[in-house]
């Protein structure tokens, strides 16, 4: 007996700033900078190990970096800018983090943050770059948080997002190809027979999968040549498979993406030819005997300067 496959997709919408204002402005502090009052905090991921919220009460402007459980916050650095050109990038278009201008070493905490008054900002709309450095335990990790993507090459990524009110045609979209990297790593192109430098992206087979168990798998992007020194991981995808041999694959982003155009296949065999990723067709089954291919592709959209 044959059971229907499942594959739950969870995507992740952007997050935006929503800024309220009132006609009649009753604080005086307001009334000398245009960065109004926002309500609800907007909050940046560090991946896995933490996030990053700011907020403001019309007199301060809070950045709060938080560890996520498990995890402890090392140290922070941290940018405000009033235009992306202001960042003390280096001639490649990266971010140092000892170019960063606020530092805290906290040594190992749950939160902290950093208090900058509002009068320091007399924009409507800024530019933050946070930086930190998380431990669980192993060694430490390094991450940066936001929506936009800086850097000129996959080497030397880092993130930044907005705050206040912002304006998006200072801004172009762009999109990467990414797969879930399996383990140990099995290529399509080996697979397939294809030479490395026609395609890449990797397939998982499961021989003996275990009911009512699940995997987490790294997401990375723009790895052409099946190479991870030239891509970056950008989130994970947990492959479950339940009591009746039902397969899901939910993704976790790093970061808030405009887009995650998402492609998954599941089948007992992969196809005879190769499909393309957007032509992904499955047949609709999988056996109980726990043992299937699954890919999963995705192509990835975000702001960039």
């Amino acid at each position: 007996m044959k059971n229907l496959f499942y594959l739950s997709l969870v995507l992740l919408g952007i997050t935006s700033c929503s800024v309220d204002h009132e006609e009649k402005q009753t604080n005086d502090a307001l009334s000398v900078f245009n960065l109004s009052v926002v309500n609800d905090p907007v909050t940046q991921s560090f991946g896995p190990a933490g996030y990053v919220t700011v907020y403001n009460d019309a007199e301060t402007l809070y950045v709060k970096f938080v560890a996520n459980q498990g995890h402890k916050l090392i140290n922070s650095r941290l940018d405000i800018v009033a235009n992306p050109a202001d960042f003390l990038d280096t001639n490649g278009g990266n971010l140092p983090p000892g170019k960063m201008g606020s530092f805290e070493n906290q040594g190992g905490v749950s939160e902290y943050i950093y208090e900058f008054p509002l009068s320091d900002f007399p924009e409507s709309c800024i530019y933050i770059a946070p930086w930190a450095i998380f431990t669980a335990g192993g060694p430490d990790t390094q991450h940066y948080a936001g929506d936009i993507l800086g850097g000129n090459d996959h080497h030397e990524l880092w993130w930044y997002f907005k705050y206040g009110e912002c304006a998006l045609d200072d801004e172009v979209v762009v999109c990467d190809s990414a797969y879930m990297l399996s383990n140990p790593e099995t290529t399509l192109n080996s697979y397939y027979h294809e030479k490395s430098n026609v395609n890449w992206g990797w397939y998982q087979y499961y021989d003996t999968a275990v009911f009512g168990s699940s995997e987490v798998f790294e997401i990375w992007a723009g790895a052409g040549l099946n190479d991870l020194d030239k891509g970056f991981q950008i989130g994970t995808v947990t492959v479950s498979v339940d009591a009746n041999g039902i397969v899901t694959a939910i993704p976790t982003w790093f970061y808030t993406s405009i887009s995650n155009d998402i492609h998954v296949y599941v089948g007992e065999t992969l196809p005879v030819k190769r499909p393309a990723p957007g032509k992904f067709v499955n047949s609709g089954d999988t056996n109980k005997d726990g043992k299937f291919y699954i890919i999963f592709h995705t192509k990835s959209c975000w702001a960039t300067l």
